[in-house]
């Protein structure tokens, strides 16, 4: 069989379409012949998902706005006389606590996404007999046994990588060196680079 080859920047811009709902019919098969190819491809996929999720949402309004607020700056200052005035100087404060204000809003609302995704837990379940492999944020692999269940977090928060393990799985785990790697099996707690886990 022929091995099809996909440029990953077009398949990349080709998922965020997808994800806006602003894919064309086409666009969408090329992408899900690209997500359909292989594994990789699909853990790939899972990222961009996961990377498009964490983006605060850009509000069309507000980059409205932004636009005619520096084109009025740039017409009034092509239009500022040698000594600027009192209606000059009343801009400049509306511009500063626009930002300011704007600013801070921004980083609640970031703040806020933030929590939210850092709550968002996935379950994977394995039937007696099958396996699995997950792909968690980091790029650690778990390989599930038979009558298992991973649960693990949308993203890791900035002190370590947790999971909760029911049953038995083996983790290759992604190195870093800042943020251990946490497994609990019930009560017991295991912290590794690679450890068959029973």
């Amino acid at each position: 069989m022929e091995e099809m080859k996909f440029d990953q920047e077009e398949m990349r811009r080709l998922a965020g379409r997808y994800f806006a709902g602003e894919i064309a019919a086409e666009e969408e098969r090329e992408l899900f012949r690209f997500v359909t190819s292989d594994a990789a491809c699909r853990r790939q996929f899972a990222a961009w998902r996961l990377e498009w999720e964490a983006m605060p949402a850009s509000d069309a309004a507000t980059d409205r706005d932004w636009r005619r607020l520096r084109s009025r700056i740039r017409l009034q200052g092509s239009a500022r006389s040698a000594r600027p005035g009192r209606f000059a100087a009343v801009w400049r404060a509306a511009a500063a606590v626009a930002v300011v204000c704007a600013t801070f809003f921004g980083a609640r609302l970031y703040d806020r996404l933030l929590l939210e995704r850092a709550t968002e837990r996935y379950t994977v379940t394995t039937k007696s007999g099958d396996r699995s492999t997950v792909c968690l944020p980091d790029g650690t692999q778990v390989r599930l046994n038979g009558s298992s269940t991973l649960t693990y977090p949308a993203n890791f928060n900035a002190t370590n990588r947790s999971v909760e393990l029911s049953g038995a799985a083996y983790f290759d785990v992604s190195p870093d060196e800042k943020h251990r790697f946490e497994v609990k099996v019930g009560t017991v707690r295991w912290w590794s680079r690679a450890r068959n886990s029973t």
